[in-house]
């Protein structure tokens, strides 16, 4: 019984140090949200960033606020151009990869963008 009694403890102790750590996170991001200066162009994407909504009854219950707030924070999130750096590189990396056995991908490394790029021969047999 002592043994549970302890393992019990290590475990709520290993839970409330993860929880300690997503908080520390979730509030330097929130901090960083309050307190950055707020831009209004994206130089990376070549546009017009989306300004804050202004809230009115209206729109609160139509459900657009929420929509345009939903919009404004995802163009002006905290380290937005650091994740979308990252997101780029994996997106580099896995489409250059082919799981599966008889899988054979074809990979254009000119191609610039979003997209893959490349297409399986097996898409390509199907048309």
């Amino acid at each position: 019984m002592h043994r549970l009694k302890k393992s019990y403890i290590h475990s709520n102790t290993f839970a409330m140090v993860i929880f300690f750590i997503f908080f520390v996170i979730i509030s330097i991001f929130l901090i960083i949200s309050i307190f950055a200066p707020e831009k209004t162009v994206s130089e990376r994407e070549n546009r017009t960033l989306q300004e804050f909504p202004t809230p009115s009854i209206s729109t609160v219950f139509n459900g657009t606020f929420i929509k345009d707030f939903e919009n404004h924070y995802s163009d002006t999130f905290p380290l937005r151009n650091f994740f979308l750096d990252v997101n780029d590189g994996i997106k580099k990396i896995t489409s250059q990869l082919s799981i599966g056995g008889d899988d054979i991908v074809i990979y254009d490394a000119n191609k610039t963008g979003d997209d893959f790029g490349g297409e399986s021969l097996e898409d390509v047999e199907k048309r």
